[in-house]
Order: structure tokens, then C-alpha cells, then sequence
């Protein structure tokens, strides 16, 4: 192949330099992206693991914080706006709102958990624990990007306990909650581009 060859498909095969390792063809060139000879079986379990844990990632970047901290802020404006109303369960809205809630919340922890499952290669008990979940994902996203340095969680702690301070009580908690899920985003987002380039 070269890189005017357009007909081979997509994926890896022998560097072309010689090298004793794997390049990917993209279709249209090569890539940079490597990966030395090994037994192919290693090999094939080493790329289905690195494969599952980036669609984990990927699916957890936006839904698992924004279905945590959007759940949560949905369910304290509910029980802001009910605990105040007159006859708060005469209101035809309420049901599928705290519906809504259950649905986001879920989603967020079976994502976050198995996010966090693809990371340690088995189920734990942190996994399953909701938000507990979250800090530990953003956890070991540091320590990959950081190249095994993890700093302590006690900022990502810190922030989920006044943004739960002020959910209640603020109007401009929707904007707050936006803001931290974009963030956490773009920590899942700095984490893709590195194993996805190079």
C-alpha cells in the first residue's frame, strides 16, 4: 500500500518502514498510531480492551455528568416547586418529571459504572456507588493523563457539595450544572484525544 492506494480498507497492518510493528492504514494514508508485534491473541484482547473502554468513555463524557447533575437539579426544583404549592400531587406534571429524573439518574450511574468497569477490568464496589462513580472516573481520567500521578479528589468533592449548596436555593443553578458537566466533558474529551490520536 501506499498512500495513493485507496481500495485497501481501513485497519492495521505491517509498517511499511520495516519497523517490527502494526501501523493503521486509515484508507487514504498512514497513520501514527503504532503497536508492536505480539502474540496475536495479546494483541487482539489488548485492542478490544483499549476499544471498550474508549466506548465507555465516549458514551459516559456528556450523559453520565449531565444525567447525574441534571437529574439532581431537576429533582430539587420539583420538590422546591411542590413543597411550596398547595396540593402538590394534583398537579398532572409531576409524575412524569420525577420520571424524568429516575430515567437521567439511572442512565448516568449504569453508564458512569461501567465507564469505571472498563478501567479496572472488573466490577467494584466504587463502581456501583452513584456520584461516587463520577469522582472516581474523573479520578483515574487524571491519572491517565498525568501519566500515573493522581491528584486527591477533594476539589471534585469540594464542588459537588456547594453545587448541591446551591442547587436548592439558586436560580442560576441550571447554568452552574451545565457548566460542571462541560467540564468533566472536557476532561472525558482530553482523555479520547489521546488514545485515539497520536
Amino acid at each position: 500500500m501506499n498512500d495513493t492506494d485507496t481500495t485497501t480498507p481501513s485497519g492495521w497492518y505491517p509498517d511499511p518502514s520495516g519497523q517490527p510493528q502494526w501501523r493503521v492504514w486509515t484508507g487514504n494514508q498512514w497513520s501514527s498510531v503504532v503497536r508492536a508485534y505480539r502474540s496475536e491473541g495479546a494483541a487482539t484482547r489488548t485492542i478490544l480492551s483499549t476499544l471498550d473502554r474508549v466506548r465507555s468513555i465516549a458514551r459516559a463524557r456528556y450523559l453520565g455528568p449531565l444525567g447525574y447533575l441534571g437529574g439532581i437539579n431537576l429533582l430539587a426544583s420539583i420538590l422546591t416547586h411542590w413543597s411550596s404549592s398547595s396540593a402538590p400531587f394534583a398537579d398532572p406534571w409531576l409524575l412524569p418529571l420525577l420520571g424524568l429524573f429516575t430515567f437521567s439518574f439511572v442512565m448516568a450511574w449504569a453508564i458512569t459504572a461501567q465507564a469505571v468497569r472498563s478501567f479496572q477490568d472488573n466490577w467494584t464496589f466504587w463502581a456501583l456507588v452513584p456520584l461516587g462513580n463520577l469522582l472516581i472516573l474523573t479520578g483515574l481520567l487524571r491519572r491517565e493523563l498525568l501519566g500515573g500521578v493522581s491528584r486527591p479528589q477533594t476539589s471534585d468533592l469540594l464542588g459537588l457539595i456547594m453545587w448541591a449548596l446551591v442547587v436548592t436555593s439558586s436560580p442560576v443553578a441550571g447554568a452552574i450544572t451545565a457548566l460542571m458537566a462541560l467540564a468533566h466533558g472536557q476532561l472525558f474529551n482530553a482523555y479520547l484525544n489521546t488514545v485515539t490520536l497520536d
